[in-house]
């Protein structure tokens, strides 16, 4: 019970700024539904090239998601990092679902709230590795065509790598004595990054989550191929 309480506990941390931010994504992502909605009752919902009401709700409503699931935390390490339960899937799936491209915009979005929850950095070059490039190219899960499995191990793989090279420039000295900080690195990333990638995947693979996915998937790769036609 101690442990579930701990888990939830940053909820009550979230401050005023958060809240409003998460507010803000939902309420983007109301319009987007309406617009939608209205669209398909009005008979004018065509293909797109650019980015249309349904890829902007479900950027939202993606971005809100991971987010909030952000707070949650299973497990904090003791030098930064933390076990969620299953925070990036949200930014995967979109990824997943709508491409690498508009993937990296909706992770680099992340990334920035990721920094507003605990802003800390020690160098420009240690911020580009830790939050742009460890959480934008999780949309990289968008190389997967007909399962988001592969696209999970695609994303996560490059978020390690990232953060991989982080602790070892810039957090080496962290490493308890007589280890290399390519060592400590490769342990501290990898228990991280390998259990929050273990965990996407087993939620992924939940029947009803894998089908709706690969579904949403086909649906939009249907609509991309119609953006594209002549008749377009």
């Amino acid at each position: 019970m101690n442990w579930f309480q701990e888990a939830f506990a940053k909820f009550g941390e979230m401050n005023v700024f958060a809240l409003v931010i998460v507010l803000i994504l939902i309420g983007c992502a109301a319009i987007g539904a309406v617009l939608l909605y209205r669209k398909k009752k009005a008979g004018t919902e065509i293909a797109q090239k650019g980015w249309a009401a349904r890829e902007l709700t479900a950027a939202a409503l993606c971005i809100a998601a991971a987010f909030l699931l952000s707070f949650i935390k299973l497990f904090s390490m003791p030098m930064g990092g933390s076990i969620t339960p299953a925070s990036m899937l949200p930014i995967m799936a979109f990824a997943y679902i709508y491409g690498v491209r508009k993937g990296l915009v909706v992770g680099i979005v992340y990334s920035l709230l990721q920094f507003l929850q605990e802003p800390f950095f020690v160098a420009p070059a240690q911020f580009l590795l830790d939050y742009t490039g460890a959480f934008s190219l999780l949309a990289l899960a968008g190389l997967a065509k007909k399962n988001i499995v592969p696209g999970i191990l695609y994303a996560c793989g490059a978020r390690f790598v990232c953060q991989y090279l982080s602790g070892v420039i810039f957090f080496g000295m962290y490493a308890p004595e007589g280890m290399p900080a390519w060592l400590y690195s490769l342990g501290y990333s990898g228990t991280v990054v390998g259990v929050e990638a273990a965990i996407c995947v087993a939620v992924a693979l939940i029947p009803g989550m894998n089908g709706l996915l690969n579904r949403m998937n086909r649906e939009q790769v249907k609509r991309r191929a119609a953006a594209h036609s002549p008749s377009a």
